[in-house]
């Protein structure tokens, strides 16, 4: 698949929304899917409260939105209204690596920052996704610890202050 010329443009998952992220979703490469699954169950139904928590405030989710309005992107910060809310981000396999991803990031995390009750987000990312990893790290993201996602010990736990007050990254 090509990506097209006309720019895409990122916007508030909305209602509506939920059987074009189902699509988005189910057409991820294996590869993707390997280091990009922050739903188990990828159904109509899951799609649904992934929009409801999104509409009702609960999450910010913003979508990349390619011309022909298809979702090429999903990023989002689950229980916002928690002092440390997760974040994630996904794009097809068309759209990584031309800088798509660290638009959408930017403005997932510019709604983190711009609340006063969040003090730092939180991530988990498989130790050898190295393009996540090093993006990561340039929006200010440190690991602070290890998880297991597929196997004992294969990812990693990051964490990004929104004060700007970072400690030092231990990890490779």
């Amino acid at each position: 698949m090509k990506v097209e010329t006309t720019e895409p443009c990122i916007r508030p998952l909305s209602a509506g929304d939920a059987e074009a992220l189902l699509r988005f979703y189910q057409d991820l490469s294996e590869q993707t899917v390997h280091f990009y699954e922050p739903y188990s169950e990828r159904s109509k139904e899951r799609m649904d409260e992934v929009v409801r928590r999104a509409v009702s405030g609960q999450d910010v989710a913003l979508v990349l939105v390619n011309a022909s309005g298809e979702i090429a992107g999903h990023g989002f910060l689950t229980d916002i209204n928690k002092p440390e809310p997760s974040f994630g981000i996904g794009l097809a396999d068309a759209w990584q690596s031309h800088g798509y991803g660290s638009q959408l990031m930017a403005a997932v995390l510019a709604a983190a920052d711009g609340r006063a009750s969040v003090a730092a987000v939180l991530l988990t990312v498989n130790k050898q996704n190295v393009r996540a990893l090093n993006t990561y790290r340039r929006f200010g993201f440190v690991v602070y610890g290890e998880c297991d996602h597929r196997e004992p010990g294969d990812s990693y736990r990051m964490r990004r202050t929104t004060g700007g007050h970072l400690a030092a990254d231990q990890r490779g």
